[in-house]
This record gives C-alpha cells, sequence and structure tokens, in this order.
C-alpha cells in the first residue's frame, strides 16, 4: 500500500506511489523519524510490505504477518554545522540505495520535511544536501484531535 498513518494522527506516503504523479500532485510526505537500532534516523520511505514470519515457539509451523517499510536512510548531519547552529540545522546528504535498511513500522515516530540546499559547510565544501525540518508541537498530538490530512483519492 502506499499510506501509512502513525499514532499521531500523520499520514506517511512512499516514494513508490508518490514518484508516479505528477509534481504538482505529490504531499512530499514520505520522509520519516525513525527509530533503527536504538538510534533516531532520518529516511525516506521507499515502499510498505507485510512480511510472514514463523512464530519461534510455535511447533505448528504458524506464521503472523510482520508490517515493514523499506527506507534510504539520510546520513547524520554535518558535525560541524550542527555545532555551529546550536544544534538546529540538520544537514543530511541522501544516499538512495547505498543506504537501504528494512524497519518495522512501529518504529516510524513522525513525518518531517527534508528541504533541499547546498550550503557552503565550515569545512568549505558547497554541496546538494537536505536540511531537517519537523512540525513543532507534534509530540502532542493524539489520533483522537483532528488532522490536517484530508483523502486524495489514492488507495
Amino acid at each position: 500500500w502506499a499510506r501509512l498513518r502513525l499514532p499521531n494522527g500523520q499520514v506517511a506516503r512512499c516514494a513508490w506511489k508518490e514518484t508516479l504523479k505528477p509534481a504538482e500532485k505529490v504531499r512530499m510526505a514520505r520522509n520519516i523519524k525513525v527509530t533503527i537500532n536504538d538510534r533516531s534516523e532520518i529516511a525516506e520511505v521507499l515502499y510498505y510490505a507485510q512480511l510472514a514470519v514463523k512464530l519461534e515457539y510455535n511447533e505448528d509451523g504458524v506464521y503472523r504477518f510482520i508490517t515493514v517499510a523499506m527506507v534510504s536512510v539520510y546520513s547524520r548531519p554535518d558535525p560541524e554545522l550542527l555545532q555551529k547552529s546550536s544544534q538546529t540545522v540538520w544537514s543530511c546528504q541522501h544516499h538512495g540505495d547505498q543506504a537501504l535498511q528494512l524497519v518495522s513500522v512501529k518504529s516510524i515516530h513522525s513525518v518531517v520535511a527534508m528541504v533541499p540546499h547546498r550550503p557552503v559547510l565550515p569545512s568549505g565544501v558547497e554541496e546538494d544536501r537536505f536540511f531537517l525540518l519537523e512540525k513543532p508541537g507534534l509530540g502532542l498530538l493524539t489520533v483522537d484531535e483532528e488532522t490536517e490530512d484530508e483523502g486524495d483519492g489514492d488507495e
């Protein structure tokens, strides 16, 4: 499927569906904050899937389904820029297929924006990067509150 509603009410989308749409109809909600190996990471969701997993303790050979997301993890932020900005500018590189990870959808926390920019880093290098933009106060939302996502007719 192409969308996943998170516990905070946000809808996380995926590149599989968004890349099929014309640019003016794309919501660009496929970048997420996710926990991988006990560390918060920023990643782009490529697609969602369900996998059949055999229960280890079950002798009957019963399988259960787990829902996962294939993601491409952004680099960690540039440390010098992060330090010089008082931990406010999280500027990352997108590594595409070289940074693929399979994650449980239960480890996805929120949808974030990754805005393209071309900074001159403190090291003097100028390169294409993305900076993180999070919705303020998102941790205060609950599913019961009204969300700003209206239906758009896909899936």
